[in-house]
């Protein structure tokens, strides 16, 4: 128990060691102002929940709002869009909204959430490999960066399959997993494809989209995509922040992405917050290769889509460097993605 508890005092030390520069100076009890990527919460001088918040890395920082207390969490965004008590502290679903199923031979079967992984096939051309993200954005259509759609046999997506299909067994994977035609048909300024796939589904799965105000309101911003190496890797998850424009502006363009204006705001400049780097070997957590998708998570605990992480080069950054997201704000992005027949 002892030793459980130096654990948690050298956690919260860690966080508070370099507290936000929040400027508030509140009485005890009097609500914390909204502030992105930290829960609601209230000027306290005990926390006794904030141990557990900071050690499943819910909160990175911890904001003071006195000289002596800190903005304690009195709610938190839990699975299934509900506010529960801060006893218990979940971590924002990878799939908002999904359904599942639990079945013993194939494990976790996810039912139509709104994110996909694509299918390719090797360069050997006897097998497949699951990589990149893409998101159910009209009934028989997903949307995914267009670096993820090549030309060459190997870099063209066949199926589109909404689970960890590479976790699956055959059987597990016969009715959420599409075959893709026309791949390559539908692209927008070499920055994202439309993918049509066979067979449809129901409109209730497709996930809102973001409006301007949703982005000023949001209590916290996820970036949600499937991690990548040689071999098939699972999703990931991880917080985000959108910096001033000029921050992104000596960002390469190998990939000759087309459009990017932040006068038009046609794109967001984010960075990971805090993120962790790979380890050697493992499946890599590549916001921009992997074509995650960026999620906003309300204040009401709702959540919608505010972007695709945009291809301007295939390398993968493992810190905090800048990266932009396609907005789908961008009217244009709209009627692209209406156009399609």
């Amino acid at each position: 128990m002892l030793r459980l508890f130096v654990i948690s005092i050298a956690i919260l030390a860690e966080a508070l060691a370099s507290p936000t520069d929040s400027g508030l100076s509140l009485r005890r009890g009097e609500p914390c102002p909204h502030m992105l990527n930290y829960p609601e919460s209230k000027c306290a001088y005990n926390c006794p929940q904030i141990n557990e918040l900071v050690e499943k890395g819910f909160i990175t920082e911890v904001v003071k709002c006195n000289i002596d207390s800190i903005c304690c969490p009195t709610s938190m965004l839990q699975s299934g869009g509900t506010t529960s008590s801060t006893n218990s502290v979940d971590r924002v679903p990878l799939f908002p909204k999904s359904r599942s199923n639990f079945n013993t031979s194939s494990g976790f079967v996810f039912k139509f959430p709104p994110l996909a992984e694509l299918r390719y096939i090797t360069s050997s051309h006897d097998e497949h490999q699951y990589r990149c993200t893409a998101l159910l954005i009209r009934e028989n259509y997903v949307l995914t960066s267009a670096g993820c759609v090549g030309n060459d046999p190997i870099e063209r997506p066949e199926h589109v399959c909404f689970g960890n299909c590479h976790n699956l067994t055959k059987a597990a994977k016969r009715n959420i997993s599409h075959e893709i035609s026309h791949a390559s048909k539908y692209r927008f300024n070499n920055d994202l494809s439309l993918l049509n796939f066979d067979g449809g589904l129901n409109s209730s799965e497709i996930p809102v989209i973001c409006k301007k105000r949703d982005l000023e309101h949001a209590a916290r911003l996820v970036a949600v995509g499937f991690t990548r190496r040689e071999e098939n890797c699972n999703l990931f998850q991880e917080n985000i922040e959108i910096m001033p424009f000029e921050h992104c502006q000596n960002l390469e363009n190998n990939f000759k992405v087309e459009g990017i204006d932040g006068d038009k705001d046609t794109h967001f400049c984010a960075r990971p917050i805090n993120m962790k780097k790979n380890d050697l070997g493992s499946c890599t957590r590549c916001l921009r290769g992997s074509a995650s998708v960026l999620f906003a998570i309300l204040s009401d605990y709702s959540h919608c889509v505010l972007g695709i992480a945009t291809p301007t080069i295939s390398s993968c950054y493992y810190s905090s460097a800048v990266l932009y997201y396609t907005s789908l704000l961008n009217p244009d992005v709209t009627n692209f993605i209406k156009s399609a027949k």
